[in-house]
């Protein structure tokens, strides 16, 4: 596997070049085909569409697909720091991710996520398959529980990216909820373990559903 997105700290974002101008203009331009469009809301609302034609980009070119037809780009931006320059933000992670692909004059996103990005050799000869993790605390701030995480893993299906399986996760869920520095932590009873794992199963359902809808 490679990991070609480092994104869970400053520190590796900064080894991450600046991409080309043209490239990130061609992420919001109306002539190129993105299926994701709306299903990130705190990305698509409002004026962060119009903040996001504005932000710094990084990014390189990488090969996805093995087709010398075909030309594709990882670019990423610091959401938060683009939105609120102004705010010292508490978590890093806050970066947002696109593969963008150029096929004779047109561009096309063919996936769309937060977090980390992991590209897997596999035995397609066409497009290899791509897996991302969602923290709740740091990409869902609002939601009820703050804790657990979902891994996606996505294959290339016509045209476009989609969610294949989605993992959840709720190891976090008892530093989170039970971890006491001072030793005297509360019990993690089997009751806590299936409210975590139902809400990050229930987390993991809905994001699918949006991720994968057409």
């Amino acid at each position: 596997a490679v990991h070609i997105a480092p994104v869970n700290a400053d520190v590796y974002s900064q080894h991450i070049p600046k991409i080309p101008k043209i490239h990130a203009k061609a992420l919001w331009s109306n002539k190129t085909t993105n299926p994701f469009e709306g299903k990130f809301p705190k990305v698509y609302q409002g004026d962060y569409r119009k903040k996001l034609r504005q932000c710094e980009y990084k990014g390189f070119f990488f090969e996805l697909d093995e087709n010398p037809e075909t030309k594709e780009w990882y670019l990423t931006t610091d959401i938060l720091d683009c939105y609120q320059p102004e705010k010292t933000h508490i978590y890093p992670s806050s970066w947002h991710s696109w593969i963008l692909q150029k096929r004779g004059n047109k561009y096309r996103i063919l996936m769309e996520s937060v977090g980390d990005m992991y590209v897997y050799n596999n035995e397609r000869k066409d497009y290899k398959n791509i897996d991302t993790k969602l923290e709740t605390r740091l990409h869902l701030p609002d939601d009820q529980l703050r804790c657990g995480e979902v891994s996606f893993h996505w294959v290339y299906n016509d045209g476009r990216y989609i969610v294949n399986k989605a993992t959840p996760n709720i190891d976090d869920c008892y530093y989170a909820y039970h971890y006491d520095p001072d030793g005297i932590s509360p019990d993690w009873t089997e009751e806590d373990r299936q409210r975590y794992w139902k809400h990050a199963q229930k987390l993991a359902d809905e994001r699918t559903k949006v991720l994968n809808a057409n």
